[in-house]
């Protein structure tokens, strides 16, 4: 395996443990000999990509977020959002995220923070979620038509919520996906987290189709709300900012 390949090993194995991992458990979660772990952790120590803290065990490098901001910052669909949030006085005081597609799972690149004293504040940049069962995933997939959506689920896997089922089939999905379409928007309400409910738009690019090997070609805007807050008229009104969130990201999009 090439030494790249086997970095990248270490990474993720990092990346998926909230806490630093001595090197007995990366070389266990890793797979990798303990000879080439320690030269390459060596290495990814020298670099900045990973730490190596006094007690010995490892946990993920500040030149990564360096390297991660610097990706993001040249990603236009980030910096539209941004600047449409930064301008636009008449968005609600939500948690707001904006999410690309990536295989099975809506990838999150970037969020405002909600400013209410009750706001959902669980999204993280750089965390995933299932894409059919997020407003965000469930956007997205509306952009694509149904023949790739049913390859995508062909095995069945990313349908099932911790929280019970909301669709558990391709056909299930893409039914729901035909009603997203019609009416311009997703709902997430509480298949990801308990007492959440997240009203989610597809940021459709005019002229521009989306493409399943570039992620940046499409996204999608969701607005997280403590579901207790939310009645008939705060509904309708978070449904038509999302959706205008979306078009005017859409739109900016467009001329570059």
């Amino acid at each position: 395996m090439p030494a790249i390949e086997k970095a990248a090993q270490i990474l993720d194995a990092l990346g998926a443990s909230d806490e630093p991992m001595g090197f007995t458990a990366l070389a266990a979660v890793s797979g990798l000999p303990k000879s080439s772990l320690h030269n390459l952790c060596a290495s990814l120590v020298a670099t900045g990509l990973v730490d190596r803290l006094a007690d010995g065990r490892y946990r993920l490098g500040l030149r990564l977020v360096e390297l991660s901001q610097k990706r993001l910052a040249d990603t236009d669909i980030v910096s539209q959002f941004n600047e449409v949030c930064e301008a636009s006085a008449w968005l609600p005081d939500e948690s707001i995220v904006l999410a690309v597609l990536d295989g099975l799972d809506s990838l999150y690149l970037a969020r405002r923070l909600g400013r209410k004293p009750i706001a959902v504040r669980y999204q993280k940049v750089g965390m995933r979620l299932p894409a059919a069962l997020t407003a965000t995933g469930k956007s997205l997939l509306s952009l694509h038509d149904d023949g790739y959506v049913r390859k995508l689920y062909a095995g069945g896997s990313g349908l099932q919520s911790p929280f019970g089922p909301m669709v558990t089939t391709a056909d299930e999905l893409i039914d729901e996906l035909a009603l997203v379409r019609s009416r311009g928007y997703a709902i997430d309400d509480g298949d990801t987290v308990p007492g959440m409910i997240c009203f989610g738009a597809p940021i459709a690019v005019p002229g521009r189709k989306p493409s399943a090997d570039d992620v940046e070609s499409m996204g999608a805007v969701a607005f997280s709300v403590v579901k207790s807050t939310v009645d008939g008229v705060t509904h309708d009104q978070l449904v038509t900012q999302i959706q205008k969130l979306a078009d005017r990201i859409a739109k900016r999009l467009a001329t570059f």
